[in-house]
């Protein structure tokens, strides 16, 4: 979003921090965001949720271009909703799971193998970047029209045991539309062993192990369709100092009503957890995307 456009809000929230303006007031009032985009020239103006993030602000604007203020205003209030009701999560958390090496076991009952790839080892002078251990199709569930699947990755290679890691969950695709009678959102998330570390490079403390991608929340797909298929490249990118791992997404999304959409896009995890959107498109139709260097991409139809 422009500086032009953003500068409001920004306005409010400073005096807010300054102690200005008093906390009841939970919304502001800016119609700079919406008159550009109005038919005509009209102004009306969009009411935004203070606190908004930067994403979620940017989205707004992206909204407004793609489908007009009254979609935006929607998107504005499902966000104020869920605050109100406390239904957002932190977009990097701890979890429990087990250590998955050759078996493991998900909910479902459905068996988890990791199969070893071979993979290209880059020689570096110094310490040399290891290969990736690739299980295939290691996440797979079908639910009424919701279908994904993810490969699973460790890096290096070699890996005997994870040790002194972080367990990370991390936003990397979320997918949003507003339809007349039921909408639809779906967040996928990076999971996985993080060495997450600040010292000099060794073997051992540059690791991401066991690093797949599954849902982590939904709506109910029962006339809506969503596929998001992850697929690991097999040649490690970055550094030995700051090595990265990347998944080729692509898949479909076809809400109940507005919208179709095809896309591709390359996600890229580096060793602290962060999900950084390389490359991202609509292979057919048109919708909205925003993309982050640490939490993913948005989509809204």
């Amino acid at each position: 979003m422009g500086a032009e456009q953003a500068q409001p809000v920004r306005d409010h929230d400073m005096a807010h921090r300054q102690g200005k303006v008093p906390d009841r007031p939970t919304v502001v009032v800016d119609s700079s965001l919406t008159a550009p985009y109005l038919p005509g020239g009209m102004s009306a103006p969009l009411t935004v949720q203070r606190g908004l993030t930067q994403q979620q602000m940017a989205l707004v604007q992206r909204i407004q271009e793609t489908h007009g203020n009254q979609v935006a205003q929607r998107y504005v209030q499902r966000i104020a909703a869920e605050t109100a009701a406390g239904a957002n999560q932190p977009d990097v958390q701890s979890r429990s799971h087990g250590k998955q090496d050759k078996t493991a076991m998900r909910s479902t009952g459905s068996s988890l193998h990791i199969q070893r790839e071979p993979a290209t080892v880059i020689g570096v002078v110094g310490l040399v970047m290891g290969g990736l251990a690739i299980g295939q199709s290691q996440i797979n569930q079908v639910s009424g029209g919701l279908v994904y699947d993810s490969d699973q990755i460790t890096y290096p290679k070699d890996l005997a045991r994870v040790g002194k890691t972080t367990t990370k969950s991390v936003k990397a695709a979320e997918f949003m539309s507003l339809g007349m009678f039921s909408d639809n959102k779906t967040v996928f998330n990076v999971h996985g062993e993080f060495s997450d570390s600040a010292e000099p490079p060794t073997d051992k403390n540059r690791v991401m192990a066991n690093v797949y991608i599954d849902m982590a929340s939904t709506t109910t797909y029962s006339k809506s369709d969503l596929s998001f298929h992850a697929k690991a490249l097999q040649t490690p990118y970055g550094t030995p100092e700051d090595p990265k791992v990347r998944f080729a997404c692509n898949g479909r999304f076809d809400p109940a009503g507005p919208g179709d959409v095809s896309y591709r896009a390359v996600l890229e995890v580096d060793q602290h957890g962060n999900v950084a959107v390389i490359e991202f498109e609509f292979t057919n139709g048109k919708g909205s995307v925003v993309k982050s260097a640490t939490q993913g991409f948005f989509v809204f139809v």
